[in-house]
């Protein structure tokens, strides 16, 4: 009966042994990891993103310890080196001697929902951050910012479009490209047509 339940259940389940080796996984697990256990082996270490890898062994640590977890949220990597955020609940397999052998997880794809969540956070830090401004250039500093930190780059350059004059003006620049007054270091005027904007 459980196995007809987990081989037709929408979300990824995993069995793993107590090395992390997967010892079983349903079609949808296999389809969003993108392995096939009848041609392949694989251990969950090979899944985890470089960043969370701690994290991942202190909660299988955890796991071990206590029998289950839930509401684990990370990032794994598929065979195709996609990276996608998880959701995993998870629980330990006794043998009859109260002795853990294995791992049960379901794991949920959260990457379009979580994608979506921090760009509404996004746009609600801009909308208040700009809340009361009416300087086009304060404006400008604020967004430049906000993008900057949530797209994680060093670099987030706005230009005005001057239709009169057919040019791009560069009004707001993020990191290196600034000075503690807030002005554009090497500012840029672009004609249209002209440079790499």
């Amino acid at each position: 009966q459980l196995e007809g339940i987990f081989e037709n259940i929408n979300d990824s389940y995993v069995v793993i042994d107590i090395n992390g080796n997967v010892m079983k996984m349903n079609d949808v697990a296999e389809f969003f990891f993108g392995y096939d256990l009848n041609s392949e082996k694989i251990n969950v270490v090979e899944l985890i993103y470089n960043e969370d890898y701690a994290y991942a062994m202190k909660s299988f640590s955890e796991l071990m310890k206590i029998g289950r977890f839930t509401d684990y949220t990370a990032r794994i990597i598929t065979k195709k080196k996609d990276i996608k955020w998880v959701h995993i609940n998870a629980s330990v397999v006794y043998d009859t001697l109260k002795k853990p052998i294995a791992a049960q997880g379901i794991i949920r794809d959260i990457t379009v929902e979580r994608e979506k969540r921090l760009v509404f956070e996004l746009i609600n830090n801009i909308m208040k951050s700009i809340l009361g401004k009416e300087n086009i250039y304060d404006i400008a500093w604020e967004i430049s910012s906000s993008i900057a930190n949530y797209l994680s780059t060093d670099d987030c350059v706005i230009y005005l479009v001057d239709e009169k004059s057919k040019t791009l003006e560069q009004i707001a620049a993020y990191n290196k490209k600034i000075n503690q007054d807030k002005q554009v270091l090497n500012k840029l005027v672009i004609p249209f047509g002209k440079g790499i904007v």
